[in-house]
């Protein structure tokens, strides 16, 4: 094919696709979508992508990379097989969703103040799914249509709650953190919390609150649910009787 295709093009096409794909999911995403969101035709996007399987791929790439994405040697970009597809999920979800500190705490024996831990625990995962959040989106959205794609996205979301519920566990044990009736069910709240302001806030129309307050307020709150109240100190004041006595002196 002649080299006269711009690059610009390429990033203006997978930054169009994510956002179809992130309104509507890969079933209800139509070329036609995301051609008349670019201002051409339809069949000028068939020059990159060769199907909306390769379209759907060349934006997962793109939201795994910071930098614009260069034009390949070869195009139209072909359909991947669903082997080639699952590799580059599970690539995109080691590079940008690491929760490394929720393991290392699961593993860690419990410290004698659990305040610190905790918080770094729900910091990182906030800022993870903050870092991910073009990735998990577009895996989110589009999981229910394609079932390769549900059982690799689902088998790592599992895996993530498995581990915070186990987290939490052994805390609640030890009387370190608490939690409400069911562990499990405290997990889901810590990640749903941290999922709705790290991922899906940027993408609601006017929520009003920008990055930083976002995830400050996440932590902060979290932290005063789950970590336990110091009991106040009393200040006795002065006595009952010694204030009537006083009182009549």
């Amino acid at each position: 094919m002649a080299r006269k295709l711009d690059p610009n093009r390429l990033e203006d096409l997978a930054q169009a696709g994510f956002r179809a794909f992130a309104e509507k999911g890969f079933r209800r995403t139509q070329m036609l979508d995301v051609a008349r969101e670019l201002g051409v035709s339809a069949g000028s996007l068939y020059n990159y992508v060769a199907s909306k399987e390769a379209l759907f791929l060349l934006v997962l790439q793109r939201q795994n990379q910071d930098e614009p994405l260069a034009l390949p040697e070869e195009l139209p970009l072909s359909a991947p097989s669903e082997d080639d597809f699952l590799v580059e999920i599970r690539k995109a979800l080691r590079r940008r969703v690491k929760m490394a500190a929720l393991a290392e705490a699961v593993e860690a024996p419990c410290p004698a103040d659990c305040a610190d831990e905790f918080e770094g625990v729900v910091r990182s995962i906030y800022q993870d799914l903050s870092r991910g959040r073009g990735v998990l989106i577009l895996l989110e959205r589009s999981a229910a249509d394609w079932p390769a794609l549900s059982a690799q996205y689902g088998g790592s979301t599992s895996r993530y709650l498995k581990r915070l519920t186990s987290y939490l566990g052994t805390r609640a044990d030890a009387g370190k953190l608490r939690v409400g009736p069911s562990v499990h069910a405290s997990a889901r709240l810590i990640a749903e919390t941290c999922a709705w302001f790290a991922m899906r806030r940027p993408l609601a129309h006017r929520s009003g609150i920008d990055d930083e307050t976002a995830e400050a307020t996440v932590v902060d709150t979290l932290c005063r649910a789950f970590l336990p109240v110091e009991p106040a100190r009393k200040n006795p004041g002065p006595k009952r009787n010694d204030a009537r006595r006083n009182k009549h002196v």
